[in-house]
């Protein structure tokens, strides 16, 4: 946890940096793409509160927050307006490239009859044409695919994955995050509700953790070892 903790803050601190004073604007026809439908999850202020004095709602709310982290990058939505570009830098028609304190950016974007698909590339002194981050939606908002990747591997290190499940009379919005080490799914409902579970691995692997919370944020969890067996359970206040 602190390791995974540890990388999106530095890829965190780098998208931040790099995107300070590189406000922009819609930057220009096809070169700027619809904005994404995936937001970070709402938290419920109880959980918050809860994270205070509870030790297993503050591990809730971590996981939450490492859910939303995708956030992060968001300023790649925006790259600089075309006034900012310089005209021999600028490229195909939904592909835009710019440079910021050293580092050039390659923003690229593209769609078919299913889907808006969302590329960014980077170089630098130490990388050269790297992909960082690649993010697929389905055309119609149900659903897609946000993945953050490190050091020019072509295997992600982090993956969204996101949908909207309908109910009976409640959309549910499912995420899941996925890593080399640990995978989260979380299920979130129209009024503010939600469960999710953590794995050792993958979605397939054992469960270590279950929470589920309130609309208050009031909640409970469940601790398993890696036989399967509960090691504790308990609930929280709001």
């Amino acid at each position: 946890m602190r390791k995974s903790w540890s990388i999106l803050l530095v890829f965190s601190i780098a998208a931040l940096s790099l995107f300070a004073g590189c406000g922009g604007d819609d930057g220009g026809g096809s070169n700027t793409p619809t904005e994404p439908s995936f937001e970070p999850i709402e938290i419920p202020a109880g959980l918050q509160s809860a994270a205070s004095s509870n030790s297993y709602a503050q591990l809730a709310l971590s996981y939450l927050q490492l859910v939303n982290s995708f956030s992060s990058y968001s300023a790649y939505f925006n790259p600089p307006s075309k006034s900012l570009i310089p005209t021999k830098m600028a490229a195909a028609e939904d592909t835009v490239t710019w440079n910021y304190e050293g580092t050039s950016v390659t923003y690229a974007s593209w769609s078919d009859e299913e889907a808006f698909y969302f590329e960014i590339y980077i170089t630098n002194e130490v990388y050269e044409n790297c992909r960082f981050i690649l993010y697929m939606e389905a055309i119609d908002g149900s659903g897609g695919t946000y993945q953050l990747f490190s050091d020019c591997g072509e295997t992600p290190v982090y993956t969204w994955n996101w949908g909207i499940i309908s109910g009976e009379g409640d959309d549910i919005i499912q995420v899941q995050l996925l890593s080399d080490s640990y995978a989260t799914q979380l299920q979130v409902y129209s009024d503010g509700s939600g469960s999710m579970s953590v794995h050792y691995g993958d979605l397939e692997t054992q469960t270590e953790y279950i929470f589920s919370w309130e609309t208050d944020g009031s909640g409970s969890y469940t601790y398993f070892d890696d036989d399967g067996d509960v090691i504790s359970a308990g609930t929280w206040e709001a």
